[in-house]
């Protein structure tokens, strides 16, 4: 008589009485519910199959070679400006130009020759003064 007090039915309708037998076995809707999910639990964990194994991954083919030693080229890229030396090249004798031993743009280095410059009127001008000496010491 509880029961159908909850229920609202009062045992007049088939579906009111058949939830009434239902709230008897198991004490409640709640109770049912739980008693139907363990049911289900225990039927699905008691089968004989079993789960397929996993595929065994196919092996990744590996490509191997001998180490060897070479030049790369190392290449960059970059934005800027490029800029260069302007340098002056004053002789310490006077002379004409006989060769030019460099070309323009070229790179050059410290004591690399640039210029020959014409050796007669130095040489004749060192002779000179050689003699003016000797002939002021009284030897020639």
């Amino acid at each position: 008589m509880i029961n159908q007090a909850k229920t609202g039915q009062y045992g007049r309708s088939h579906n009111g009485a058949r939830k009434i037998e239902i709230e008897l076995l198991f004490g409640s809707e709640l109770g049912f519910r739980a008693a139907f999910f363990l049911i289900l639990l225990a039927a699905s964990g008691c089968s004989k199959q079993q789960a397929a194994p996993a595929p065994i991954a196919s092996p990744i083919p590996v490509l191997v070679s001998k180490v060897t030693q070479r030049a790369m080229p190392v290449q960059l890229t970059a934005i800027g400006n490029v800029g260069g030396y302007t340098v002056s090249v004053e002789a310490q004798v006077a002379g004409e130009l006989l060769d030019v031993h460099f070309q323009e743009g070229d790179f050059v280095h410290k004591g690399q020759l640039l210029f020959t410059i014409d050796p007669r009127p130095t040489h004749f001008e060192a002779t000179r003064r050689g003699c003016r000496v000797l002939v002021g010491c009284g030897r020639l």
